[in-house]
């Protein structure tokens, strides 16, 4: 498209030419300023496309990926009324044995948090189901939002155990798949075995 230094339009220029052509225009409007694109006349930009190039501006395919931190207020006084251990773990220490008795895993693939009792797994449970259900909830338009305590908690039990989680601050994205992925989550914990 380019002959003796000019841009000589071209509206039969392939589809993904004209996507590479558009994400460049984008890269420099965006990053590097439009007046360092060469070839292009001084008061360039994106409505201009057709104009110069023949074919209308593509905005390029960016990921669809949704941002989201959720936390309890600062300072909350949580109740503990009805359970014997109580104890703060975090997603960046996979593997927590806080006694003889009990141990904890927090499993990134698949965000689970299990309970182990004597080096067997009592509990497993996926947080990512309370994450999806907040989004869906307040959406993921201002990423840092705090929420109340019921909000980012799991009352559960099994034949094995009584337990609450409640995320005290949990981080991720949501994919345009709406998949959750957890960069980062911290836990506060209550349990009570059977």
């Amino acid at each position: 498209m380019l002959k003796n230094g000019k841009i000589e339009k071209n509206p039969n220029v392939n589809k993904d030419d004209q996507r590479t052509i558009s994400s460049i225009v984008f890269y420099f409007e965006s990053r590097q300023g439009i007046d360092k694109l060469k070839y292009v006349p001084k008061d360039f930009n994106t409505s201009k496309m057709n104009e110069v190039f023949g074919f209308n501006y593509e905005m390029p395919y960016l990921p669809k990926e949704q941002y989201f931190y959720f936390r309890i207020p600062q300072n909350s006084l949580i109740d503990i009324k009805g359970y014997d251990y109580f104890i703060q773990l975090n997603s960046y220490s996979q593997e927590v044995q806080n006694s003889k008795e009990f141990s904890f895993k927090y499993y990134n693939s698949t965000a689970q948090i299990a309970i182990l009792k004597n080096n067997k797994e009592i509990y497993r449970k996926s947080i990512k189901d309370i994450i999806q259900t907040n989004c869906k909830k307040y959406g993921t338009e201002r990423p840092d939002k705090e929420l109340s305590i019921n909000e980012l908690s799991i009352i559960d039990e099994n034949e094995n155990i009584k337990v609450r989680i409640i995320l005290n601050n949990v981080s991720g994205r949501i994919d345009e798949n709406d998949n959750v992925n957890i960069d980062g989550c911290e836990f506060l914990i209550m349990l009570n075995a059977k």
